[in-house]
């Protein structure tokens, strides 16, 4: 059963997803957002596959929420976000973008510069409008021509590349659900992840992105 909170007041909306193995996440997510206040509707899905396929599903889910609430903005976040205060102001930051989401870039220093970019879908702020519908649908069609990648957010950048005509604005740090150790202070959307424990294979990068944000931390936590 979907969980949902309404909320006419308000003109966006949290919206997820959950197989029946994160329900009990799910509704801890669900209280959370209830004590505060924020309106949400989290679709209850059947499983599909492992972790990767699961991710897949995201556009769909997005394009069936705009359909459900049609002139809502809606946010979009993994049910292992923890929202940590108000949400009303992304709205003004983002300004008129057909959506933001936050952006990576990372540049390797090998024997030439390469670099590498790419877009988190754990927080996306997605706007009623046709621009961010057509992104959907792009991105929809990029998880069908490419099934086998790790993830969907490799096909959000390809959709991205795709969706000519879309307005984009980077969302800030402190609303992208960034991994809870390694967020910056005042965060107001941060991550738990919780995909290792379902199917997820943690990455190389990953395992050094963790040692370099635990030794920052300790730097910063000695006196002088």
């Amino acid at each position: 059963m979907d969980i949902v909170l309404r909320d006419d007041s308000k003109p966006w909306l949290i919206v997820g997803f959950f197989t029946p193995n994160y329900q009990p996440l799910s509704a801890k997510f669900a209280d959370s957002l209830k004590r505060q206040g924020h309106p949400h509707h989290l679709f209850a899905v059947e499983p599909s596959g492992d972790w990767s396929d699961e991710t897949m599903r995201k556009p769909a889910i997005v394009l069936n929420a705009m359909k459900v609430y049609p002139n809502k903005t809606l946010i979009l976040m993994d049910v292992d976000c923890i929202v940590n205060g108000p949400l009303d102001e992304l709205s003004n930051i983002v300004g008129n973008a057909d959506f933001s989401c936050f952006p990576t870039l990372r540049v390797k220093k090998f024997r030439r510069h390469s670099q590498r970019f790419s877009l988190s879908s754990r927080v996306m702020f997605v706007r009623p409008t046709d621009g961010a519908r057509k992104l959907m649908e792009e991105w929809q069609a990029a998880c069908r021509e490419r099934p086998n990648l790790h993830g969907a957010e490799r096909n959000l950048v390809l959709a991205f590349t795709r969706a000519v005509g879309v307005t984009y604005s980077p969302m800030p740090v402190i609303y992208a659900g960034r991994e809870a150790q390694s967020a910056p202070a005042g965060a107001l959307v941060t991550h738990q992840s919780t995909a290792f424990a379902h199917g997820k294979k943690r990455s190389l990068s990953n395992r050094i992105e963790d040692l370099l944000a635990l030794g920052k931390r300790e730097r910063n936590a000695r006196p002088g």
